[in-house]
């Protein structure tokens, strides 16, 4: 786990997994409240489109 500086927002990579990754999430929720998560493997796009208010192509 990493800071995303200026603000010290942890940063946790999921592409390793295991139980590093576990800790990791564990301890920014009892420490900070929240996290943000990078290699999670969603496609960029969905994740723009529900950025700027637009459902994805499978919501109905």
């Amino acid at each position: 786990m990493t800071d995303a500086s200026p603000f010290g927002i942890p940063t946790i990579a999921l592409g390793e997994g295991g139980p590093d990754v576990a800790a990791a999430i564990g301890d920014a929720c009892r420490d900070v409240g929240f996290f943000q998560i990078t290699d999670h493997g969603v496609n960029a796009a969905i994740i723009d489109r529900r950025a700027h208010g637009r459902r994805p192509s499978c919501a109905r």
